[in-house]
């Protein structure tokens, strides 16, 4: 995530570290197209992708989903969620994946 992020400011070793002490401390596995959040949830967590495909998809009334956005590693999943009182969308896996988490307060 760190190179990532890298590609638009150069971070200090004091920064670097700390940004990957805050993905690291909390990660999770995620299966085959399992569910990050869901629409409708409020999460006071960000949610970052540290490695495999997800994506920002809507339910459709036949149950199909519409896909909206690829993530990647490195990209954050729901950074939204500052502005919206509820996720308007649901962030899943499309593959095994790892994803980070950091409280926001």
């Amino acid at each position: 995530m760190v190179m990532k992020m890298e590609q638009y400011r150069r971070f200090s070793d004091d920064d670097r570290r700390l940004l990957n002490d805050l993905t690291s401390k909390h990660q999770r596995e995620c299966g085959l197209r399992e569910d990050i959040i869901r629409e409708g949830e409020h999460s006071p967590d960000i949610h970052i992708v540290m490695s495999g495909p997800a994506c920002r998809y809507k339910l459709l009334e036949n149950g199909n989903r519409q896909i909206m956005a690829f993530l990647v590693p490195g990209d954050p999943c729901d950074a939204e969620i500052f502005i919206l009182k509820e996720m308007d969308h649901s962030i899943g896996s499309l593959a095994p994946s790892v994803i980070a988490w950091c409280r926001v307060t």
